[in-house]
């Protein structure tokens, strides 16, 4: 006998904005899914504008993803429009993860002259951006245990307000 267990909405995997297209009503602005929850994955910076999932299976630690019929914006028959993906995240993000709006801003990395909170590291397992100038504390890493730093060393710019 089939037994339904019930589902549970994680978030929409795929998606893009729709800018380009000049049908009134039809604009997608933000990257954002109908509940206005940040998207997981931006498709539109790989040139595809649409995705129906297809099927998906697990191989060696990773998550497979085979999209099929995917809308590129090209007239006749799209290239390219057969995607696969691979993850390796054990975890997913509910309902998206971060939405980027508003300023972009570029922290300097050592060397500089750049007044402000020095040590500043991304984690090699997460790739995060954690502060790592207390040599007995990393911060929890979502991966387990602590950050462990990588790359630059960035400075958040900062001035001394005198408070």
């Amino acid at each position: 006998m089939t037994q339904l267990l019930g589902t549970v909405r994680i978030g929409q995997l795929t998606g893009t904005t729709d800018l380009d297209r000049p049908e009134p009503g039809r604009r997608w602005p933000l990257l954002v899914d109908a509940e206005q929850q940040p998207l997981l994955t931006d498709t539109g910076r790989w040139g595809a504008i649409g995705l129906d999932l297809g099927s998906n299976t697990e191989h060696a630690g990773r998550l497979y993803i085979f999209f099929g019929d995917v809308s590129t914006g090209q007239s006749g028959i799209p290239v390219n429009a057969d995607l696969v993906a691979w993850v390796d995240e054990t975890e997913v993000l509910r309902h998206g993860g971060h939405l980027a709006l508003g300023w972009n801003f570029v922290l300097p990395f050592e060397p500089t002259e750049q007044q402000g909170q020095r040590e500043w590291r991304f984690c090699g397992k997460c790739g995060s951006l954690f502060y790592n100038g207390y040599p007995d504390f990393k911060g929890g890493c979502h991966r387990g245990g602590a950050h462990e730093a990588i790359g630059w060393r960035f400075v958040v710019p900062a001035r001394e307000t005198g408070a």
